[in-house]
């Protein structure tokens, strides 16, 4: 198909490969739809169709009645199925954008050896960093993290940064734990960029009846969540005007096991309960974007707790909105944050306690100008259509 990549008419078929569509690639798939190119994308599930995109989405057929003559098909080969069927179909990719990690694009090169490979990384684990992750929290032990399941992970991943003609990840933090042998192959650091339209909510600033936002995908260890639970707690026991608002599934997304009561959020209501605070928190569960943003946008304080590891899009949103911010004092988080944004170690609760109170008093006139600063930081550090661009720079210099 003839399409215009930074002003240059090329004839161009790009193959996205993803569990998700389109997770990460949404404005890229609408530019280059823009631009007069079809994207095809493999995915296991679609969240939203970006039109002019033309969807695979892979299902085993025995999914329904496995047995041992018929049996489900692993990810790896249902990618590889739906691979074949393309090039059956005469199809031939000039570009694969796969998410590495995840067994999506083990076999792209093999079965498109001409295709160039852009493997999108987001995370590799290292002894120190599994080492950090477990030491931040007390509620995460030694056996929440499966060794040999992140080692395994890694020889996947690694099988297919072997064969990638790029790299990117979405912060330097991240791709600083890649082994240099990978480092030494072209790789750019190219973040999804925020959403502009945040820039036009008028932040709370100060209020009698303090509203304080904490949201993440689940409710977990690795996300700070017990040690908020704990010091919301506390605080909402001194000062009955304090409402809590969270915001997420009641699910652990990615590392360590429930609390005795089965899941987080139980666990969380049977502290609240304890207390006697349960009628100043408020559990949303998973929230459709424009109703998270609503109750995000009425926010006082936002507080983003995290174990080193990938950041969640709410800080990013909440920055972008102009709200006032605490954050964990990890590294993992140092490139969204500018210096006036207050940092804590949450594994210290009293320490947490302590910070959230001291956000809650800062003046508005010094809350304007935190929210100012973020709000130009995350503008010129993650422009989106900056990453669009960065993007295409990238698709050009390998098909030119």
């Amino acid at each position: 198909m003839y399409s215009s990549i930074l002003g240059s008419p090329i004839e161009l078929n790009v193959l996205f490969l993803h569990h998700n569509a389109p997770a990460q690639f949404k404005f890229l798939l609408a530019e280059l739809v823009r631009r007069g190119i079809e994207p095809i994308f493999i995915s296991q599930k679609i969240n939203e169709r970006i039109p002019g995109v033309k969807h695979f989405i892979i299902r085993p057929t025995s999914e329904s009645n496995p047995s041992k003559k018929n049996p489900p098909l692993s990810v790896d080969k249902l990618f590889l199925s739906s691979l074949l069927k393309l090039k059956k179909r005469g199809f031939s990719p000039d570009i694969i954008i796969s998410h590495s990690g995840f067994k999506c694009g083990l076999y792209a090169k093999s079965v498109f050896s001409t295709a160039k490979l852009i493997c999108y990384l987001e995370w590799w684990f290292t002894s120190e960093n599994i080492n950090d992750i477990l030491n931040s929290s007390q509620w995460l032990k030694l056996n929440d993290i499966d060794f040999i399941k992140s080692i395994d992970r890694n020889m996947l991943c690694a099988y297919e940064l072997i064969q990638a003609d790029f790299i990117i990840s979405p912060t330097s933090w991240q791709l600083s734990h890649l082994p240099n042998f990978f480092l030494s192959k072209p790789h750019k650091i190219i973040h999804e960029g925020f959403d502009p339209q945040l820039l036009h909510y008028p932040p709370v600033f100060k209020s009698a009846t303090p509203n304080i936002t904490y949201a993440t995908r689940g409710a977990e260890a690795i996300r700070g969540f017990p040690e908020f639970i704990e010091a919301a707690c506390e605080i909402c026991k001194h000062n009955k005007r304090t409402t809590i608002h969270i915001i997420g599934d009641d699910r652990i997304c990615y590392c360590g096991s429930p609390p005795a009561q089965g899941s987080y959020h139980k666990w969380a209501e049977y502290t609240i309960h304890n207390y006697g605070v349960s009628s100043q928190f408020r559990f949303y569960g998973y929230l459709p974007r424009d109703q998270y943003l609503k109750v995000l946008s009425r926010s006082n304080l936002h507080v983003y707790l995290t174990s080193p590891f990938v950041p969640s899009w709410s800080l990013l949103d909440a920055l972008a909105m102009g709200l006032p911010v605490l954050a964990s004092s990890n590294t993992s988080l140092d490139e969204f944050l500018p210096h006036a944004i207050p940092r804590v170690d949450h594994s210290n609760v009293p320490n947490l306690i302590e910070a959230i109170t001291n956000s809650l008093l800062i003046t508005a006139e010094e809350l304007i100008r935190v929210s100012n600063q973020s709000r130009l930081h995350i503008s010129q550090n993650f422009n989106r259509s900056s990453s669009v661009d960065a993007w295409l720079s990238v698709i050009s210099m390998l098909v030119s």
